[in-house]
Formats: structure tokens, sequence, C-alpha cells
């Protein structure tokens, strides 16, 4: 299992965060492996995440949120904020911003909330010197609000996540990950494999 530290501060005003590489790629045996990684910090109000791709030929064909997203070239954290807690939150984004974002208790025990929390995540997609990405930022207070608790992760927790780069309709099928799942067939929805983000 790979484990980080999170450093404190915005890494939109010029701290440093963590890169986080997306570099193992499974279940397509075609060689394509755009390069990508997140980059991650948190401040008091939050985890700020950046994701960027070196691909090739983006594809995006979902423009409303809810739909099909990881057909087209997409990005994904998938977050386990509470290790108390099992359930589990995915952002999915593709380049036109379309999202997919729910609360699992299991793959298909979900609740929707890109509709009500959208908004509060600030997202802005890029694209720059050949490279796409996206940027956000998770909220504790939203966290809070969501899992019904009076806590918010504070120095010293540690929060369990994976960051994923896929395209299943894409000119080339790719899936990449960043802690590895131990799996046959393409499958981002298993928890049991996530990382660790440990926060300072």
């Amino acid at each position: 299992m790979r484990s980080v530290k999170i450093p404190f501060g915005d890494g939109r005003s010029g701290s440093a965060p963590v890169r986080l590489d997306v570099d193992i790629f499974k279940w397509a045996d075609n060689g394509y492996c755009p390069e990508t990684a997140a980059y991650v910090s948190r401040n008091h109000e939050g985890l700020h995440v950046r994701m960027v791709s070196h691909e090739k030929e983006t594809l995006a064909r979902t423009f409303e949120d809810n739909g099909p997203v990881w057909c087209d070239s997409c990005m994904e954290m998938f977050l386990r904020p509470f290790p108390d807690d099992e359930r589990y939150i995915n952002f999915e984004i593709n380049p036109a911003g379309a999202m997919v974002m729910d609360l699992h208790r299991t793959r298909k025990d979900k609740e929707e909330l890109v509709s009500r929390y959208k908004r509060r995540l600030g997202l802005t997609v890029f694209s720059e010197a050949g490279n796409w990405g996206v940027d956000f930022t998770v909220p504790f207070a939203m966290l809070r609000q969501i899992y019904g608790g009076s806590c918010v992760p504070l120095a010293g927790d540690v929060l369990y996540a994976n960051f994923y780069k896929c395209g299943d309709e894409t000119q080339t099928p790719h899936f990449g990950m960043w802690n590895e799942i131990l799996s046959d067939k393409p499958d981002f929805h298993r928890p049991e494999f996530f990382g660790r983000l440990e926060l300072l």
C-alpha cells in the first residue's frame, strides 16, 4: 500500500503540494500509459486536489453530470475520509467538466451527491501545454455534512484514497491508478486497495 504525507497549506497559494503519480496501468495490453499525477495539499478548510494528464488525444462526449464520464478521458479520486466508516466518495471528471460524485456503501449501493455538492468543490477544468487537468477542493465541512458526524479530519489523521486515469471508450483505452488494484478486470471501486494520506 502506498502512503504519503499531505502537507498543510493551500496548493493554490504557492505552498508545495505532494505529487502522487498515477503510474500503474493494467487491464489494457496496448502500452498506452499517459503521464498523470495528482498534487494534493490541505488546509483548515479542506483537501485541495489538482490532477494533470498528458493525454495524446482527449475525448469528451458527456456534457451532463451523472453521465458515463469514465467512457471519455477521465480523471478520478476515490476518498474514504473516516477510517471507522467504510463509505467512500468517488469524484470522476471529464474534460467537459461533467462529473459523477456519489457516496458509496458498495459499488451499487450509493447515494447521488453531485447535484447538491458540486458547486462547493470550486471545480475548474483546464488545458495547457498539451496537458489537461482538473482542480478542486473537498471541504471538510461538506464531508461532515455528508457523513453526518461532528468531526473533521485533523493533523495526524489518516484518510484513504486512490487516484485514477481512465478512458474506457477513448481511441486507446487505458486504466491507470496510484495504488495498485489486484483484480483481473477493471474495477476502481475497490476501497480495500486505497492508499494512505496522512495529514500534516
